[in-house]
C-alpha cells in the first residue's frame, strides 16, 4: 500500500519537521494521506476499503466521474478518520461497462474548439426531454429509423430529394393553400369510391381524353355544351 502525505495549508518549517518526524505514528490532524487501496464492497454510494488502520466506508468524491466497482484499485484520501475515493486507478473487470456519474445539472462547455464522440454504438436516453440546437445540422447514416407516437414538423421551407419513396398511410388529411404537381407519367387507382368537389374545374388535354364506365351521368344544372368539329354518339 503506497501512502503520500499532502498538506491542506502551509505550515512553518518547524511544524513541517515535527510532523515529518511523527509520520511513522500516523497522519497528523489537518493533513490528508493518500492510499492505494482496493474496493472490497459497495454500500449505497460508498466504497468499503481496507487501510493499515482498519476498514473505511468512503464516499466517492464529486470529481471522480468513473464509479468504482468491487475489486478496483482506487486512490483514497484520509484525514481525521474520514475521507473520499478521489480516483479509480485500475479497473478489476475491464470487460464490464464503465459508469461515469455526475449528480445534478451538468454542462459540458467546449470553448474555442469542437467536440467529437467516437464509439461503436451510442445509446442516448432522456427521461423527459431531448433537444438539439444548431445553426446547421447534418445526419449521415446507412439506415435511419424514427419511431414516435406523434411527430410535429414546422419550418419556413422544406425540400426532399429521393430516388424512390413509399408511403403507407391509414388516413391522410392535407390542407394546402396552393399546389402545383408536375408528373412525367402518373397512374391513380382508387379501390372503392372517390369524390371531388371544387368551385370550378378546368381540364386541358393536349391529345386525347377518354372516360369509360358502366354508367355515366353528365348533369348540368343550367347548361351542358359540347363543341367540336365532329360529335359521335353511339
Amino acid at each position: 500500500m503506497n501512502t503520500t502525505t499532502m498538506p491542506f495549508a502551509s505550515d512553518t518549517a518547524d511544524s513541517m519537521a515535527a510532523q515529518s518526524a511523527a509520520g511513522a505514528q500516523g497522519s497528523s490532524p489537518g493533513r490528508a494521506s493518500l492510499h492505494h487501496v482496493k474496493v472490497q464492497a459497495l454500500q449505497g454510494d460508498c466504497c468499503v476499503v481496507i487501510c493499515a488502520d482498519g476498514f473505511y466506508n468512503l464516499p466517492v468524491a464529486a470529481g471522480c466521474l468513473l464509479q468504482p466497482q468491487p475489486g478496483d484499485t482506487v486512490l483514497a484520501s484520509l484525514a481525521d478518520g474520514q475521507g473520499y475515493v478521489i480516483q479509480v486507478l485500475q479497473r478489476h473487470a475491464a470487460g464490464t461497462p464503465a459508469c461515469l456519474r455526475v449528480e445534478g445539472d451538468t454542462e459540458l462547455d467546449v470553448r474555442g474548439g469542437s467536440l467529437r464522440l467516437a464509439a461503436e454504438s451510442i445509446d442516448m436516453q432522456a427521461a423527459q426531454a431531448w433537444r438539439v440546437r444548431a445553426q446547421t445540422g447534418m445526419v449521415e447514416t446507412g439506415l435511419l429509423s424514427i419511431e414516435a407516437a406523434r411527430l410535429a414538423e414546422s419550418g419556413g421551407q422544406r425540400q426532399a430529394h429521393w430516388d424512390s419513396s413509399t408511403e403507407v398511410l391509414a388516413r391522410q388529411q392535407s390542407f394546402i393553400g396552393r399546389r402545383e404537381l408536375y408528373l412525367e407519367r402518373g397512374v391513380r387507382r382508387v379501390a372503392t369510391h372517390e369524390e371531388q368537389s371544387a368551385g370550378s374545374v378546368r381540364l386541358v388535354v393536349a391529345r386525347d381524353w377518354r372516360v369509360r364506365a358502366d354508367s355515366a351521368d353528365l348533369l348540368g344544372g343550367r347548361r351542358v355544351k359540347v363543341d367540336a368539329d365532329t360529335v359521335q354518339l353511339g
